[in-house]
């Protein structure tokens, strides 16, 4: 739970700083999705591979929603 927590001060706060805004785009290999919660993330093993080059996939974009 207070990692939940954690997670969810963190997610309302990056969102806070552009509320409007629903999607995150970002090619940097290092950058992470922002999550609302740390319990249920998908872990390596659990995100396929590339169905085009089966190569490992990394985090592009993200769409959010509008609360």
């Amino acid at each position: 739970a207070d990692a939940d927590n954690q997670c969810w001060a963190y997610f309302q706060e990056r969102v806070s700083r552009a509320p409007e805004q629903v999607l995150r785009y970002c090619r940097d290999p290092n950058v992470k999705p922002l999550w609302a919660l740390s319990a249920g993330r998908p872990s390596n093993p659990d995100i396929p591979s590339c169905s085009y080059c089966k190569g490992p996939l990394c985090y592009e974009f993200q769409v959010g929603q509008f609360v």
